[in-house]
């Protein structure tokens, strides 16, 4: 089956936003996922006139057909805590906006931690989701990123990874292709499902000490697969 999906992997920003696209090149990705800002923190920088066009020409002339944002680690749209949760809103909506301001595909966010009341909880996220899409209109797709062991219905992307943890032990702990808990055998039917042949695909396997070295090395195993 000939391979359909654009595949890639989730590369670094380091040293501008316009470096990710010489790092997704140099592992033929067709597809790339970044993030915008610094995951681990609040600040909210702002793309500049300059980074935003050598982004975006770039990445039209790039072999690179879908390209997405995974948010910040510290939003939590379901959090009980008024506080948390203006913080988060006002934060996913800069995502929003850098993501439109590079004219990104896809922008993953997690669903959060309700805390309390899980129907609560997803009332709270609904609602900050509601109110960001008003504010940021455009292009980019919200993709909601189901927890581990939780399942999909509707698939907009798919992340790779094999797991470091057992079947059904519900933590998300991220293993190499083939070589963690899930095996190679399920990686080979992910990649030749017919259901599956248009749906983008970014691994975020560990990277070792050379990132392009191993990410070329998971996402050849990835097209092997496809090959059969």
């Amino acid at each position: 089956m000939p391979l359909l999906a654009p595949l890639g992997a989730h590369v670094s920003t380091s040293g501008g936003v316009p470096s990710a696209l010489p790092r997704a090149a140099a592992i033929g990705a067709t597809a790339m996922q970044i993030f915008t800002k610094t995951a681990n923190q609040w600040k909210e920088p702002d793309i500049g006139a300059a980074d935003r066009e050598t982004f975006t020409t770039t990445l039209a002339a790039s072999e690179v057909r879908v390209s997405n944002a995974h948010d910040s680690y510290l939003i939590n749209l379901a959090s009980p805590s008024g506080m948390l949760w203006t913080r988060s809103l006002i934060s996913f909506i800069s995502e929003l906006r850098r993501c439109e301001t590079l004219q990104l595909d896809f922008l993953v966010s997690h669903p959060g931690n309700f805390m309390d009341d899980r129907a609560s909880g997803i009332a709270r996220n609904a609602a900050a989701i509601g109110i960001a899409l008003e504010v940021v209109p455009g292009r980019t797709r919200l993709l909601m990123e189901t927890t581990a062991g939780s399942g999909y219905d509707r698939l907009g992307m798919m992340h790779l990874n094999d797991s470091k943890a057992p079947f059904a032990s519900r933590r998300d702990r991220h293993e190499l292709i083939g070589e963690g808990a899930i095996g190679e055998e399920a990686f080979r039917r992910i990649m030749t499902d017919d259901r599956l042949a248009t749906v983008p695909k970014v691994i975020e396997t560990p990277k070792g000490d050379e990132p392009e070295v191993m990410d070329t090395k998971m996402l050849n195993r990835l097209r092997g697969f496809a090959a059969g």
